[in-house]
């Protein structure tokens, strides 16, 4: 039974310095009558926990309807081709994609128009409403699609721990805010297509902005959308911070006091709102 299985939850310190190559996990349990099963075990970096989310198979249903061709027939001139008779497909089934997030709720939207599967959805807009719990220099909202771009904002020369840093990564779809204050409110609303931090209106051109008087370029600031299937959004708030950092070459081992922007564990809370536009894309 569901209610029988527990959550347990460990602080694990690590090397930051190094890659992960590999994640061994195993089971070691005693003194006890029965069987174990565990579903799922994750890693997840910061101080922040995320809540279980449940299978989307456990809150789901599945849309089954039928689809008569012949109702169609008097909508066109000439509907019926040669040697091509319509049908009628029974018990027809939809399939639903999840979109899961940051929280407690798991969100589906249909793929599909239940009542006739030939007439696609159009790609929703996604309208996002934070606040952060902590003061911030850069917050990035992000899709899970994009590339690593060297040297886009560290130099591996300069910093060579550096050379795969976060924000050496461009994607698809990305939008940056500029330092912020705990408790500010932040929106980014593809449905109306604006961006504020608290009640401010930010600028939309792509190119640069200005992160404590230096410029970060190849800034995209685009707006996030649902295309089908499993969808994730990253959010990123960072801060600058000074440390030393180590690292080995072909001349030994060095050691370098440096300042950047770093992935430290800002708390924020929020929601996000769908809104879909059926029969036709508004942008």
């Amino acid at each position: 039974m569901a209610e029988d299985y527990k959550r347990y939850i460990y602080t694990l310190d690590v090397d930051t310095n190094k890659r992960v190559d590999h994640v061994e996990f195993n089971l070691k349990a005693d003194n006890f009558l029965g069987d174990v099963n565990v579903t799922d075990l994750q890693l997840q970096a910061g101080s922040q926990v995320s809540v279980p989310v449940p299978n989307t198979s456990e809150i789901l249903n599945k849309v089954s309807f039928t689809i008569d061709e012949n109702d169609f027939l008097n909508t066109v001139t000439n509907p019926v081709k040669e040697g091509v008779q319509p049908k009628v497909y029974e018990n027809i089934t939809n399939r639903f994609f999840n979109i899961m997030g940051r929280g407690s709720d798991v969100i589906a939207l249909p793929n599909v128009v239940n009542e006739d599967y030939t007439q696609e959805l159009v790609t929703s807009a996604l309208d996002l409403s934070l606040t952060a719990k902590d003061d911030y220099d850069l917050l990035r909202i992000s899709t899970a699609y994009g590339t690593l771009v060297p040297d886009r904002k560290y130099d591996s020369y300069d910093y060579p721990t550096l050379e795969e840093h976060p924000l050496n990564y461009k994607y698809t779809r990305e939008f940056y805010f500029g330092a912020g204050k705990a408790g500010e409110e932040i929106k980014l609303t593809a449905s109306e297509f604006t961006a504020s931090l608290n009640g401010a209106e930010k600028p939309l051109q792509q190119g640069t902005i200005t992160l404590n008087g230096n410029t970060f370029k190849d800034v995209r600031q685009r707006f996030m959308m649902t295309p089908y299937g499993t969808f994730r959004i990253r959010l990123e708030f960072y801060r600058e911070v000074t440390e030393i950092v180590t690292w080995t070459d072909e001349y030994g081992d060095n050691e370098q006091e440096i300042t950047y922007l770093k992935d430290n564990g800002v708390g924020f809370y929020g929601y996000a709102e769908f809104n879909q536009f059926k029969g036709g894309a508004k942008y």
